[in-house]
């Protein structure tokens, strides 16, 4: 799957750091391939201040994630919880289109 930068900030607030014994393997190497890279860091100004992150968008490139299906079921169970919790902003909201509705 590509993912934007939005979504992948998104997919890093949503997924915990804790898991199963069976899943936190998992999610830890997700949460690795998310994260941005001091060279994205650098190509797509990437800048955070007072807690929010900015990047040129003019600049920016999807990437080429693999999201296997344990992954996806762990993610879709956190975004209808924030659905739920009527918590669904402009970084979850894509994810949530993508990860809950096209599934249904």
């Amino acid at each position: 799957m590509k993912f934007s930068i939005l979504e992948r900030i998104g997919l890093l607030n949503i997924l915990s750091p804790e898991g199963s014994f069976v899943t936190y393997g998992m999610i830890m190497d997700l949460r690795k391939e998310l994260s941005f890279s001091a060279k994205e860091i650098k190509d797509y100004k990437i800048v955070e201040q007072n807690g929010r992150v900015t990047w040129d968008n003019n600049l920016e490139k999807l990437k080429e994630i693999e999201i296997n299906d344990v992954i996806q079921k762990i993610i879709r169970k956190a975004l209808e919880k924030l659905d739920k919790e009527e918590k669904i902003n402009e970084a979850s909201a894509s994810l949530y289109k993508r990860f809950v509705l096209q599934v249904k």
